[in-house]
């Protein structure tokens, strides 16, 4: 609340960092929960509050239904309902009548021109929870679970797909949406067709990724042990919890050294592997547009082109 009254901008920052930090608090808490080796904590604990948290959800579920809104998609703590014909005045109404009823503060993020929930790549019917895209009518984006939020996607990936969402973000509604696809893809041509140039700096292909053991505790020659290890002979030995980045020059070599180098390590001369940057492209995008088959066939024939 004190984020959202707040009118001084460096206020509000102190706000929302408080609330981060509060929010991680509480998330590792959760977690720590259902951690069998927890020192106290208690399976019985986890999956209580998992049963309050359904029960809380279900039931505000029901109160919006019963204010003639409708449930398109929910998650933990999140419900995106829809109603013919409100206003935003309706919405707040029922976050009011949400919070008297349920005697719990809730907020209102606003109304979206759009938005792509993404579903299972195993059960196409089933939307992954938090697996999602699309745009407020004041134009914000809001992305969660794709390329674009992840930490160890390359930046001319992230530059890819922001682009895209950009472009997308134009449309007013989902029919405008569906007419703004094709040049979309074209975008991620441009992309395909940079990366293959071989001219795309070696920072903007850099891959981050978190090591969950030490270098030599790896048992599998996964990329970011194989840079580990290369961190390792030369003096600089991460260790576990640590990041490592690097650049895959070969991905199909038969020798380890030869699929990765560490950013440490690069020189001017370095070259990255062009078909194995296209092919995390093509399998980001094919994610974001996953409910959409005509577009993911043309990835498949950009994939082998």
């Amino acid at each position: 609340m004190l984020k959202q009254t707040a009118t001084d901008n460096r206020l509000r920052s102190i706000y929302e960092m408080r609330q981060q930090a509060l929010k991680w608090i509480l998330v590792c808490a959760f977690g720590y929960l259902g951690f069998k080796n927890a020192r106290f904590g208690k399976i019985d604990a986890h999956i209580a509050t998992c049963a309050f948290a359904r029960q809380l959800l279900k039931d505000t579920v029901h109160l919006a239904e019963a204010k003639g809104f409708r449930l398109i998609h929910g998650i933990v703590d999140s419900l995106w309902l829809k109603k013919d014909g409100a206003t935003e005045e309706d919405y707040l109404k029922l976050k009011a009548d949400i919070e008297k009823e349920m005697s719990l503060p809730i907020s209102f993020e606003g109304i979206y021109r759009w938005i792509v929930f993404l579903p299972s790549k195993i059960h196409r019917n089933v939307p992954v929870f938090s697996r999602y895209y699309g745009v407020f009518r004041n134009g914000k984006i809001k992305d969660r679970g794709i390329a674009t939020r992840k930490g160890d996607t390359p930046p001319i990936i992230k530059k890819c797909m922001q682009e895209m969402l950009s472009l997308l973000a134009e449309a007013e509604n989902a029919k405008q949406f569906h007419q703004k696809l094709p040049a979309a893809m074209e975008v991620v041509e441009q992309y395909i067709e940079l990366l293959r140039s071989g001219h795309v700096p070696l920072e903007e292909l850099v891959i981050r990724k978190r090591l969950s053991h030490d270098p030599d505790k790896y048992q599998n020659e996964v990329l970011h042990a194989i840079a580990a290890k290369q961190l390792a002979k030369e003096g600089a030995l991460p260790s576990a919890g640590e990041s490592v980045r690097y650049i895959i020059t070969n991905s199909q070599s038969k020798v380890p050294d030869r699929r990765v180098i560490a950013l440490e390590l690069c020189e001017d001369n370095s070259k990255y592997d062009a078909k194995a940057y296209v092919d995390l492209l093509i399998s980001a995008v094919e994610t974001m547009l996953m409910p959409f088959d005509t577009f993911k066939r043309s990835l498949i024939d950009s994939r082998s082109g």
